[in-house]
């Protein structure tokens, strides 16, 4: 199956093995729009019977907030629920995959077993597992190219720092009074003893 309308530019330029940026693109697909949440796989169930999974996907994931997934179900479903479902799945599976690796840190052999990947990934994976991550600010897995990238762009970079500014404002600012009242205190003093030579 074809990715191309599943897009991120997370993975170009980069020596990134073609299973791993697939799987990141199709995981993104099941991480909302405009929503920094970080879900867990038990948020994205299996369909129910087949003759209900149209309107199940329709309902459960609103184009509004899962625009590549539904994207992806009009370039390759061709209106059949079940296309629609093998879509899904294959998203699902990446998605639990990868939130396996960055947040259990689990080695992708270790799912082998329960059917995510084949023994073929997890040769082409080692070397990358340390750079598979979450952004920081809009949750979406992305391949880090350096180790101290937190955030998949400079927009989510910035995104990130004001976040965390806004968490640490108030230390900040009693941090800056205390300093300024110390050096105000200093000049009064300065000014006093100048005054009193004169």
């Amino acid at each position: 199956m074809a990715d191309s309308n599943i897009k991120t530019s997370d993975t170009e330029g980069t020596d990134v093995p073609v299973t791993l940026e697939r799987a990141i693109r199709f995981a993104n697909a099941l991480v909302p729009k405009n929503v920094g949440l970080m879900f867990s796989r038990s948020d994205f169930p299996l369909p129910p019977a087949m003759d209900s999974a149209s309107a199940w996907l329709d309902e459960t994931f609103p184009a509004r907030h899962f625009p590549a997934l539904h994207e992806a179900f009009a370039e390759y479903s061709r209106g059949n629920p079940q296309n629609r479902v093998g879509i899904f799945l294959t998203c699902r599976s990446s998605y639990v995959l990868l939130e396996g690796i960055t947040i259990v840190r689990m080695h992708p052999s270790a799912l082998i077993s329960s059917g995510q990947m084949m023994g073929m990934v997890v040769r082409e994976w080692d070397g990358h597992l340390d750079r598979i991550r979450r952004c920081e600010a809009c949750a979406r897995f992305f391949y880090a190219h350096r180790k101290n990238t937190l955030t998949c762009s400079e927009t989510c970079k910035n995104t990130r720092k004001v976040r965390k500014y806004r968490e640490h404002r108030p230390r900040y600012e009693a941090s800056a009074l205390s300093v300024n009242g110390k050096i105000r205190g200093i000049e009064i003093n300065r000014g006093e003893k100048q005054n009193g030579k004169a």
